[in-house]
């Protein structure tokens, strides 16, 4: 049985913030696979999961996570959905008819939606949560264009947080199957990104020990795959199987019979610019 969270530190207001900031993300995430994989996970996180990613922020340093509770969790949880419900805990809006409106700030709608791989709200014995993003890859690589624009989500979330430091720490973390060096440098400047945009501990950035605790593995990716860990996808080709060579030949004749391919798993967790 779980040990009832004790709030000594907290403000009636901030109490006031944080359930609404919590409630707000749970009435945003009406994915219906979000339903469904609660539905199939009986609504919780593994326990091996939630002991590594514990263990692991440890090592961030994050202080006060022992009997630290995971209260919240989404897949591919929108950027914006988070960012309102900052702005949401912090009453940050004006009522009208038709609901909450914004003034044009922060991006918190831009039209293209973008999202985290997957949203962990830790909360702390003494009441305080822990946010943490991870962005993940499989069978893919880190680069450096697809980093940019998340960096850019980041930096609207880290405006939006302002006013909420009393009652929660935000953390973002790279997860792969395949290592990445301690000593590779997209770490610490991966680590300075998210320290600058609050997304890390400011105070370790010089502290190299703390570059590998950006990365966290992704255990198990490889289990169902068997020894020889080919992937699969689905390509166009022509009749004489030839596979199209670029994405304007797969919507066009003769390119219009489709073969099963092999797909190459990247043995590079980090793709970086020439």
């Amino acid at each position: 049985m779980n040990k009832p969270l004790t709030r000594d530190i907290l403000s009636v207001a901030d109490l006031a913030q944080r359930d609404m900031f919590l409630e707000s993300l749970k009435r945003f995430n009406v994915k219906e696979r979000n339903f469904l994989m609660r539905y199939a996970l009986s609504g919780s996180l593994s326990d091996h999961f939630l002991s590594d990613l514990l263990n692991h922020l440890k090592g961030v340093p994050i202080s006060g996570l022992d009997g630290a509770q995971a209260v919240y969790w989404g897949m591919d949880f929108h950027f914006e959905w988070i960012n309102a419900a900052l702005l949401l805990a912090k009453s940050e809006l004006k009522l009208s008819e038709s609901g909450w409106s914004f003034p044009p700030r922060r991006g918190v709608h831009r039209g293209r939606i973008e999202d985290v791989d997957l949203l962990v709200v830790l909360q702390k014995a003494n009441g305080t949560l822990v946010m943490v993003l991870i962005e993940a890859k499989g069978v893919t690589s880190f680069n450096s264009k697809q980093s940019g624009s998340k960096l850019k989500r980041l930096d609207e979330l880290n405006a939006s947080k302002e006013g909420s430091t009393a009652w929660l720490q935000s953390i973002m973390l790279l997860m792969s199957p395949t290592e990445v060096p301690p000593s590779h440098g997209v770490l610490k400047s991966a680590l300075a990104e998210f320290s600058s945009r609050g997304f890390w501990p400011v105070d370790i950035l010089d502290n190299a020990a703390a570059f590998p605790h950006v990365w966290m593995p992704l255990k198990d990716f490889f289990l169902d795959m068997g020894n020889s860990r080919l992937a699969l996808r689905i390509g166009t080709c022509n009749e004489d199987g030839k596979p199209a060579e670029d994405i304007d030949a797969r919507n066009a004749n003769p390119y219009e019979y489709w073969q099963v391919q092999p797909r190459k798993i990247s043995t590079k967790a980090v793709s970086l610019p020439a």
